[in-house]
């Protein structure tokens, strides 16, 4: 019995909780395909909470917490980023303890001094943070400020807080009308694709379309999938928003594939006849199949075909693109060994423990390098597909569904 309660207070969300959570930006219901409101375990609520750092392990703790997200914008001289709206009338406030100097200066995002802006209200007293008393002061924003990303400059008794300020137009001017194509990329197929249209078939839809006059191609969600069988079809419940589908690589108008040898050639373009063969056989658009053989192939010319130059440019993906990449390409090398069911995943791995992630990163390098190079030629092709339409005419070119 005793139990059953514990774990029935432990679903139940209290008042606290709740004001933590909306404190956070944190939903703690939400409203299913049943058309019914559902409510989030206190468990979920922690959890998310406890990702953004804020610790709502007890009572004592959430209201530590309520307070200190109470205090938060009143530790920061200036906010995050202040929006003004161009030749109308707004003003800045900066945080500043009691009895202090302040002083405020915008520098514009060309690097010249826009000048010092004049104090509008004087010092406003506010709360006591971590026992000391905190005000307000207003400063006028100049009317002329021209549109643009700047910065902000609070330099109070000598120590400078910085912030942006972003100068944005009273409203957008409306553009010509145009027209354009639109397209489910997958079905956009030709002779040359692997049973699914790809990148190169979308270059050549817009290219066509410029010289009949069409400003833009509008293609469905390209983002990607869960590498495992069968794919998820509907593009529009992708894994991530971020990284992109490798089926709609051009095998062919790789460079690895160039630089291949004839013999890495010969079972590439054997696997692309098997991919087209199926395409032709089947009644339906067979993903499965395309990237069966597509997954194979690109495998074939990662392994064989990377030169040094290229390893060099992979690397400074890598570096580039930060932790987010590397942790995508992780996660797809889990799901082609492990399958797409996280539950079903070895302890460690289901959990998401750093030390088995690292272990089996390390067991994995090539196969995640292989996901992340995937990555980065994709991203080279669909950049080719939109300078194509560019340089065709097209005044928009290409349109991403999101």
């Amino acid at each position: 019995m005793s139990d059953a309660t514990g774990s029935h207070r432990e679903s139940e969300i209290g008042p606290e909780l709740t004001a933590l959570a909306s404190a956070y930006g944190v939903a703690t219901s939400y409203i299913g395909q049943d058309h019914e409101v559902h409510q989030a375990s206190a468990t979920s609520v922690r959890k998310v909470l406890a990702a953004l750092d804020v610790d709502a392990s007890s009572i004592e703790s959430i209201a530590a917490a309520l307070v200190d997200a109470q205090l938060r914008p009143w530790r920061r001289a200036l906010p995050p980023v202040v929006v003004v709206r161009e030749g109308t009338d707004a003003a800045i406030s900066v945080r500043v303890p009691a009895e202090t100097s302040v002083r405020l200066r915008i520098v514009a995002e060309t690097g010249a001094e826009l000048g010092e802006l004049a104090a509008a209200n004087p010092w406003t007293e506010g709360p006591l943070v971590d026992g000391v008393p905190i005000g307000v002061v207003t400063f006028a924003v100049p009317l002329d400020l021209p549109l643009g990303w700047h910065e902000l400059i609070a330099d109070i008794d000598g120590v400078e807080h910085t912030t942006t300020l972003v100068v944005t137009p009273v409203r957008l001017p409306t553009p010509e009308r145009g027209w354009g194509l639109t397209t489910q990329l997958y079905s956009a197929r030709s002779h040359g694709s692997w049973g699914i249209g790809d990148q190169a078939d979308l270059r050549d839809m817009a290219t066509w379309g410029a010289t009949h006059g069409a400003d833009f191609v509008l293609i469905n969600p390209i983002f990607s999938p869960a590498p495992s069988q069968p794919r998820e079809p509907s593009p529009y419940m992708p894994v991530t928003r971020r990284f992109f589908d490798p089926l709609y690589l051009r095998v062919e108008e790789l460079p690895e594939y160039a630089q291949a040898s004839e013999e890495v050639r010969s079972k590439v373009d054997e696997l692309g006849e098997r991919a087209k063969q199926g395409a032709r056989r089947a009644e339906l658009l067979d993903r499965d199949g395309s990237w069966s053989a597509k997954s194979e192939g690109l495998w074939e010319l990662f392994t064989f075909s990377m030169t040094e130059d290229d390893q060099r440019g992979l690397d400074d993906v890598i570096a580039g693109e930060g932790s987010g990449l590397g942790h995508f390409a992780i996660w797809c090398v889990c799901v082609e060994e492990h399958g797409g069911d996280s539950s079903r995943w070895p302890d460690g791995l289901a959990t998401a423990a750093v030390d088995a992630i690292n272990d089996f990163a390390q067991r994995h390098v090539e196969r995640s390098r292989f996901h992340i190079w995937m990555q980065w030629r994709l991203a080279g092709q669909i950049e080719e597909a939109q300078r194509a339409a560019l340089d065709a005419g097209m005044s928009i070119g290409v349109i991403h569904d999101l």
